[in-house]
């Protein structure tokens, strides 16, 4: 008799976005397409690092996995639970589970109220009435992320930017969620600070046993914090696996272009790749691989859309170098 494999506490399938582009008297010219079909597992107590660079759909990904905004299509389902069908009550009560940290941690923090007043906030809404224990709970959060409570009567224009970030994952953190979905939250930093942050983010993933999705340009931090990798090109997944897999032998040739754009500290170490070319051509090219643009291995069956291939378990890939290669 075989044993039924635990559900993965996050389920997406499917998922698609598109905006649209309006003209000067609100008549639509065009829909820009964000993200489309992106598919992906969580398990349980894990971090998926969802990578790629600016514009390709990391973030619109991250909000649409959390019903911040709503999805054209597909699935996602957080614990079991499809979170696009849920309906505002139920959907209420899942956003205490599921916590955002925010990119800039300037603009995402209210000038105007304290870093007790922020933090507590998440707590009044979701009904936490006694005042003692929210302050508690605050002051608890505030010291696990390395901030002196006293200091919660202070506003944020009183801390540095590494401070605000401790503020803002506390902020996630005080209403014990399952699922946390951190929106580049190094990339605003100095890099000696984003260390520091990374590492605070590992400490209590595993102290709370938290669920991460890590959302990323910077394929080093995503290998530091990551156990699975998932790379996104213009709102798809193109490849995605364990971290190890990934990082040793990639198989998209845009992860390949990723990798090699990662700064060496040996400057004469041979590189892995020649540098993805721009996506001018790209931006004109209609339909087909949409990395197929920048591809110096591109082939005429490129002009075809690659399907997801599985080329062995937990390895899965849209190019079409890889067809007929399933594991």
């Amino acid at each position: 008799m075989t044993t039924a494999l635990p559900l993965p506490l996050l389920s997406v399938r499917g998922l698609s976005k598109s905006f649209v582009h309006r003209n000067w008297c609100g008549r639509v010219i065009r829909h820009i397409p964000a993200v489309a079909d992106v598919g992906f597992d969580v398990a349980r107590g894990r971090t998926l690092g969802l990578v790629g660079e600016s514009g390709c759909g990391k973030s619109t990904t991250g909000r649409l996995v959390l019903r911040l905004i709503e999805a054209d299509a597909g699935d996602v389902r957080f614990d079991g639970v499809d979170i696009r069908a849920a309906a505002p009550a139920r959907m209420r009560t899942l956003r205490r589970d599921m916590q955002l940290i925010f990119q800039d941690p300037y603009s995402s923090l209210n000038p105007r109220l304290t870093i007790g007043g922020l933090i507590e906030e998440g707590l009044i809404v979701h009904g936490v009435r006694n005042r003692g224990e929210r302050e508690d709970r605050v002051a608890a959060v505030l010291r696990r992320v390395g901030i002196r409570p006293e200091y919660m009567g202070r506003y944020p224009n009183e801390f540095s930017g590494g401070q605000r970030q401790r503020i803002g994952i506390a902020r996630a953190l005080v209403l014990r969620p399952r699922l946390i979905v951190a929106d580049e939250p190094v990339s605003a930093l100095d890099v000696s600070v984003q260390a520091q942050v990374l590492n605070l983010l590992a400490e209590i993933q595993e102290e709370f046993g938290l669920t991460a999705v890590f959302i990323a340009h910077d394929m080093a931090v995503v290998e530091h914090v990551s156990e699975e990798i998932a790379v996104m090109y213009r709102g798809r997944i193109v490849e995605r696996g364990r971290t190890e897999e990934v990082i040793a032998d990639p198989l998209h040739p845009y992860t390949r272009a990723l990798l090699d754009s990662v700064p060496s500290l040996r400057p004469r170490a041979p590189r892995r790749a020649r540098p993805a070319r721009d996506d001018t051509d790209g931006e004109r090219g209609g339909g087909g691989c949409p990395f197929r643009a920048r591809c110096d291995l591109r082939m005429p069956i490129c002009r075809m859309v690659p399907p997801n291939t599985e080329v062995r378990p937990g390895r899965v890939v849209a190019c079409h170098l890889h067809q007929g290669q399933a594991g």
